[in-house]
């Protein structure tokens, strides 16, 4: 949790890296040259990660996310109140680590309404059961959040 170090993490820092390389300590002339060389020869052997199904799914089974089913979803929303942890999923309402072929996953980014809960009250379930139905999602669909997908 060095400061300095996840100062140096985030998305922003490291997608203007380029730019910002010539400006940095990081080596001197050749030295500098031959990073930004090497980094570009990688960035083009890399999928972009929509692209690369392989690595989606072994990090889904590695990591063991836990895939929430979307007909849960909507049976929280319709529920009301806090959904609940992981650990308290009933069996059934979801899976954990590859998502099956023919099952749609949806991955959900958020900002948490409290520190205990991302959702004490139940409100952003039902924003996203609602947008779930409006992109038609099946039941069997599953959906990635972090309170319930780590």
């Amino acid at each position: 949790q060095d400061p300095e170090v996840f100062a140096h993490l985030t998305p922003e820092y490291l997608v203007n890296f380029d730019a910002r390389a010539p400006t940095m300590g990081a080596g001197h002339g050749p030295d500098r040259e031959r990073i930004l060389h090497d980094r570009a020869g990688l960035r083009e052997h890399m999928s972009l990660a929509r692209d690369d199904a392989v690595g989606f799914q072994r990090v889904c089974e590695a990591a063991h996310f836990c895939w929430v089913r979307v007909d849960y979803v909507h049976s929280c929303a319709k529920r009301g109140g806090p959904v609940p942890r992981r650990q308290e999923l009933p069996p059934g309402t979801y899976l954990e680590g590859v998502v099956p072929p023919g099952v749609q996953p949806f991955v959900v980014t958020y900002g948490w309404a409290s520190v205990q809960h991302p959702s004490p009250s139940g409100a952003k379930i039902r924003e996203l059961s609602s947008i779930l139905s409006e992109l038609r999602a099946a039941d069997a669909d599953v959906v990635f959040l972090d309170w319930w997908g780590l």
